[in-house]
């Protein structure tokens, strides 16, 4: 015992004197980075210039096929539309000439395999003694495509669907407005796919990108796993000696231009609670050329990634304006582009891009530490290191190497030249592809903060673009002597034959209760669901969302009391709640517009909405609550509606689009329309109109 408490003594000050002589301010310095033993691949090319690529791995009996066609940039336009190089891909994966969709699924999974092909290849994997049979279902995807149209039709659906939930989502506007700002939509960077584009895109557009750009002599067959080389050649000429090259087109696409100045774009969206800023712009940086990993570590230091960069301790350590900041710098054959990105609270939007372009500005003009660049390298090294453990990674260097003709030890010098960069390189780095005087500076937001923006412009006026990044074209005057009563009496009468004020309370008269069938589509429902509208005069109403036969949802109003009840539980409304419904006309709701003392109009002026131009009136109710009803010029009908609106303290907009109305016993309806709320896009089709029906009384409670 008496050993044991003198041993930890003896220990206690040998460790005392040691932290005596070790100077804890000084960093250790860092031992020289090593050459990283990476394995050389087997590298071959077939006689029809297919270049295979094999890493060979025999700890487990498994093999991995990655086919990776080099598609040259063009533009999808030439194809059909944009987005018809996705729909390829996906079709791809619908079965071969002699094999249908299901039959190919089944087969692949009895083999306990992986198999999915895309626009620019596919991937498989499975055990070694499964992999002829896998490889003749990928041989067979590849050359013998069948492309059913049924399978089309059925992704386009998907697609589209897709695309209407992205009209909502501020992170996909951002990113379709940066492509836009940076490579305009001349180019295919800058390309962004809508409705109409899927809609456009037929079978034979499909098949006409696989006919041109699926060829072998463009195409990489990246191989990890147990197989030799001897065995992956039998194999290989097996099953793609077949596959004919050909030569592929290159097509010209349009030249980029720099920006000059400072420009703001920016794309409103009613209702956002936070602004998405995107500080971009394009860089010329090649993958593979001598200072892209300069570059890259510039920008680490900067933002790209590692919690300590720049962007990340001021914007979030510091200032508390968002959860994240960050940077990327990519490289590209073609073009490649500098994005900062974050989400940041409404009224620190335009502190935020003061925030970001100081930090910008300050990797030109300021000094970097020595402490900066010490966790960027070990950031980045770290990554890298890891990154090997797997063979895949392995063979994706090796087909990046070869691809773009890099030197055979540049990945093995990596952690080499990576150490051995400099701060002077670094400072030479942010000089040559940073623009702090020369960006696109793209804000989605509320329309509020737009007049905070325009300072940041170097032309004084905002870029405002839409969802897709279509320029929104300023309001045009409206001609002299029209009114916004006189606008709103016309679409009244348009919709019911009359604007008479006794003979509007003739038809509404005449209803004493009505029943109104919706079926509504949304990309996150995998079924429609059906909405029953009930009104009965002069205020009471039932509306019920139903999943088939199951009410999932159902709001009403009694005439005294309302509430709602759904698999959230039940709701009382308030009482201001109650009041405002007591008050209202649920029957032919429309007609109450013209009551002018209780509404305030004021006419805004002509927009362009889908293309046609409509009339812009802003509605305010007796309770100031406030819409924006958009009527087009020629049809005199609604076409759009937007509304604002408060419940237990959270704003929620709704943003109707109109593209269909239906006549029923003289009186138009809605019948179609496209809405957005709450970041949900569905669409809503009118199915049945019924007055003067029974309504279960039942029905009106919890």
């Amino acid at each position: 015992m008496k050993n044991k408490i003198v041993l930890i003594l003896l220990l206690g000050l040998f460790s005392v004197n040691v932290n005596a002589q070790v100077d804890r301010s000084v960093r250790p310095k860092a031992g020289e980075e090593r050459a990283i033993n990476i394995p050389d691949p087997i590298v071959y090319k077939m006689d029809n210039g297919l270049t295979v690529i094999l890493v060979e791995d025999h700890k487990i009996p498994k093999v991995s096929y990655n086919l990776t066609v080099d598609v040259p940039v063009f533009s999808e336009k030439m194809f059909g539309g944009v987005g018809v190089k996705g729909l390829a891909g996906e079709l791809l994966n619908s079965g071969t000439a002699s094999m249908t969709k299901d039959a190919l699924d089944k087969k692949v999974d009895l083999l306990g395999a992986t198999f999915n092909a895309s626009s620019s290849g596919f991937f498989a994997s499975s055990l070694k003694k499964h992999t002829d049979e896998l490889l003749a279902v990928a041989s067979d995807v590849v050359l013998n495509p069948a492309f059913p149209q049924d399978e089309l039709e059925r992704i386009k659906k998907q697609t589209k669907s897709g695309l209407e939930t992205a009209k909502s989502d501020p992170g996909t506007m951002a990113s379709n407005a940066s492509d836009v700002a940076n490579f305009t939509k001349a180019h295919p960077y800058g390309e962004i796919s809508t409705v109409n584009d899927i809609d456009n895109i037929s079978l034979d557009h499909v098949k006409m990108y696989h006919k041109t750009f699926f060829k072998p002599n463009i195409s990489y067959l990246v191989v990890v796993g147990d197989i030799t080389e001897e065995e992956l050649k039998k194999k290989t000429d097996k099953f793609f000696g077949e596959w004919k090259k050909a030569d592929v087109p290159q097509i010209p696409v349009a030249d980029i231009s720099m920006p000059e100045e400072n420009r703001v774009f920016f794309v409103p969206k009613k209702g956002a609670v936070q602004s998405e800023i995107r500080i971009t712009f394009p860089v010329d940086i090649k993958p593979g050329q001598s200072d892209e990993m300069a570059a890259k570590l510039m920008n680490s230091i900067l933002g790209g990634g590692v919690f300590s960069g720049r962007l990340m301790q001021n914007l979030r350590e510091d200032k508390a304006y968002t959860y994240g900041c960050r940077s990327r710098l990519s490289s590209d054959e073609v073009i490649g582009d500098f994005t900062t990105n974050g989400s940041f609270r409404n009224e620190v939007t335009d502190s935020a891009i003061v925030q970001i372009m100081n930090e910008i500005t300050g990797m030109v003009d300021n000094e970097i530490t020595d402490e900066e660049i010490y966790r960027a390298k070990k950031s980045m090294a770290g990554s890298f290191v890891r990154s090997l453990e797997s063979p895949s990674t392995v063979a994706y260097l090796a087909l990046r190497r070869i691809k773009y003709n890099l030197p055979a030890d540049y990945y093995k010098t990596y952690l080499q030249r990576l150490d051995k960069i400099s701060k002077d390189e670094l400072k030479a780095m942010a000089k040559k592809y940073l623009r702090p005087t020369k960006a696109n500076i793209v804000v989605v937001g509320n329309e509020d903060i737009a007049d905070k923006l325009v300072q940041f412009d170097a032309k004084g006026k905002l870029i405002k673009l839409d969802y897709k990044g279509d320029l929104i074209k300023d309001l045009k005057p409206v001609p002299e002597g029209v009114t916004a009563e006189a606008v709103v009496k016309e679409f009244i009468a348009k919709k019911f034959g009359t604007s008479d004020m006794k003979k509007l309370s003739k038809i509404r008269k005449k209803t004493k209760s009505m029943k109104m069938s919706f079926e509504m589509k949304m990309a996150q429902m995998p079924q429609p669901l059906q909405m029953e509208v009930y009104n009965e005069k002069p205020n009471k109403f039932i509306r019920l969302v139903k999943m088939g036969t199951m009410v999932v949802q159902k709001t009403y109003f009694d005439g005294e009391v309302g509430g709602s009840t759904s698999m959230q539980g039940n709701k009382k409304f308030s009482d201001e709640e109650n009041a405002s419904y007591k008050a209202a006309n649920t029957i032919h709701s429309d007609i109450d517009l013209l009551d002018t003392e209780q509404n305030k109009m004021e006419l805004i002026g002509i927009e362009e909405v889908e293309g046609k131009d409509a009339y812009k009136v802003n509605i305010t109710d007796k309770d100031g609550d406030m819409k924006t009803y958009y009527i087009d010029l020629a049809s005199k009908l609604l076409v759009k509606m937007e509304a604002e609106e408060e419940a237990e303290g959270k704003k929620t907009f709704t943003s109707s689009l109109i593209h269909e109305w239906k006549e029923i016993n003289g009186i138009q309806y809605i019948s179609k329309m496209e809405m957005a709320v709450g970041g949900m896009t569905f669409q809503q089709e009118l199915k049945n109109v019924e007055t003067n029906v029974k309504v279960d009384q039942n029905l009106y409670g919890q």
